[in-house]
């Protein structure tokens, strides 16, 4: 029997993708963004689900350039946002292609500064990157749904959130 959440080891090819995609993303905004390469594969040697988050950081119209991202192929998901987020992906969510995430976020919101906060910490304390890298793998390996493993998360994060302020 498969696991629902995959975990697999770091690729020194994230930078890369993320990269390219960043400069793919900046030339359909045609605006004023900043872009962040956030998540697992932002954090060298840890496991993941194999997909690069991007963090797309805007102070201007959130509603006009959601349109230009769903425009140029992002697929939004349905109720995983909030006020300040928007989140897509790169295909249905439910392809095993997906490569890539997108977090479209408003400025100086915590959707903005929580998950800068949170790879900057475990990038600058190593020990700290294993212990969630571990609590990553038992999740992945337990978890029947995505949302009980995002769950099983929430405190380490919060946690670290906290710490790096």
């Amino acid at each position: 029997m498969s696991n629902f959440i995959t975990n697999i080891p770091y690729n020194n090819n994230y930078v890369v993708n993320f990269s390219e995609e960043a400069k793919r993303i900046a030339s359909i905004t045609g605006e004023e963004v900043q872009i962040f390469h956030i998540g697992s594969s932002a954090i060298p040697k840890m496991s993941g689900k194999g997909i690069v988050d991007i963090l797309i950081v805007t102070k201007s119209d959130f509603q006009e350039l959601n349109k230009k991202l769903i425009q140029s192929g992002l697929v939004p998901r349905e109720n995983a946002g909030s006020e300040s987020r928007i989140f897509y992906s790169d295909e249905s969510f439910e392809s095993e292609n997906v490569k890539f995430h997108y977090h479209l976020v408003r400025e100086n919101t915590p959707d903005h500064l929580n998950p800068i906060k949170f790879r900057d910490y475990l990038i600058a304390h190593p020990e700290t990157a294993e212990q969630y890298k571990n609590l990553k793998g038992k999740l992945a390996k337990r978890s029947k749904t995505s949302r009980e493993y995002l769950d099983g998360k929430a405190d380490f994060i919060n946690n670290i959130i906290t710490k790096a302020k």
